[in-house]
């Protein structure tokens, strides 16, 4: 078997696959040969398509994976950069999945309330016991309007996790789904103490 390129009358280039077999007389010296051959130029020419795409292909995911890691470290350099000067402001931004009581806390959250970054931020009963005991009920009622829709901005007493008082002003608003369902609540709090 043996792949070799012909060129036609025309001077059109044809790749063919070839195969010869020798022919021996009955002492089984060889006295002649059979050969087939068969035109593989289409398969020749989609093998080359293939190759090419692949190249290309390799090329662009080449790219995709250089900008996405320059989008990736844009992205880290822009998430310091804001924990930086919310750590300089005492200013934490959060959300609170409503439907599975989960909620997010940015790292100066954390140091605002004196809890460790490793701790999952808490759900919200949980939240409602670092508030006042004064204050929960304001709180809760500024919760309840917002999620009918009416964003707030308020200012409550807070209880650390080592038991001081500190005072904190706290925003927020409501996002909704396509069917006006409240679905999280978003906001900030700034230590004003």
């Amino acid at each position: 078997d043996f792949e070799l390129d012909i060129i036609s009358a025309d001077g059109e280039i044809r790749h063919v696959l070839g195969n010869a077999r020798p022919l021996c007389d009955e002492q089984g010296k060889p006295y002649g040969s059979i050969s087939a051959f068969m035109d593989i130029t289409e398969r020749k020419k989609a093998e080359e398509g293939l190759k090419k795409a692949h190249e290309s292909l390799e090329e662009k995911v080449k790219a995709r994976t250089s900008e996405l890691e320059k989008a990736y470290n844009s992205l880290k350099e822009s998430e310091k950069g804001l924990a930086e000067a919310q750590k300089m402001a005492h200013i934490g931004n959060w959300e609170w999945d409503i439907a599975n009581d989960k909620a997010y806390w940015s790292e100066e959250m954390y140091r605002v309330f004196g809890r460790s970054p490793q701790e999952l931020a808490p759900p919200y009963n949980e939240f409602l016991s670092y508030v006042h005991p004064d204050d929960r009920d304001y709180f809760d009622n500024a919760i309840k309007k917002a999620i009918n829709g009416k964003a707030y901005s308020i200012d409550l007493r807070i209880i650390l996790s080592n038991g001081e008082e500190s005072t904190i002003h706290m925003q927020s608003e409501v996002v909704f789904d396509e069917t006006n369902i409240p679905i999280r609540v978003k906001g900030t709090i700034q230590d004003i103490n």
